[in-house]
């Protein structure tokens, strides 16, 4: 394999870089805002369990999730992104039982300054949200009393 074809899956660090702008600027919540700290990072995926997905179903809509909210992040340079991804790329999963959990979990989130991402099935139900990069210490607190943690 030649250099070229490695560096292809690889993001340029000055995409990420934001000299202007803060955290705060995305609504992003890091739980850090020290320059060179070493916060855990993580994302979580939070699914509905009341609606009896298929495990192809479920991976469907956590991969639109999770491509969306990369994809969102990236074109604001959002740092947070960054740090996640040199932290090794970690994601939690949840479980809600109804819609209004979900809906629950993501106004929580974006009360702590957390971006979220939410998936609408064909039948306009929210069946999943994407919450994050941010805090992991912080984003387990917050979803610790509203939601079931998926074994992984």
């Amino acid at each position: 394999m030649d250099s070229s074809t490695s560096m292809a899956f690889q993001p340029k660090s000055s995409r990420f870089s934001n000299p202007e702008g803060s955290s705060a600027d995305h609504g992003i919540a890091n739980g850090d805002s020290s320059s060179g700290s070493s916060v855990d990072t993580k994302m979580a995926l939070v699914v509905r369990l009341d609606l009896s997905m298929s495990v192809g179903e479920l991976t469907k809509h956590c991969c639109t999730a999770s491509i969306g909210q990369y994809k969102k992040l990236y074109k604001i340079k959002a740092p947070e992104l960054k740090q996640w991804e040199k932290g090794g790329m970690k994601k939690e999963c949840y479980g809600v039982d109804s819609e209004e959990e979900l809906v629950r979990a993501r106004e929580a989130a974006r009360q702590e300054g957390f971006a979220t991402r939410g998936v609408v099935d064909g039948e306009e139900r929210l069946v999943q949200l994407m919450i994050g990069p941010g805090s992991g210490a912080k984003l387990s607190q917050l979803l610790s009393g509203m939601a079931k943690p998926l074994p992984g």
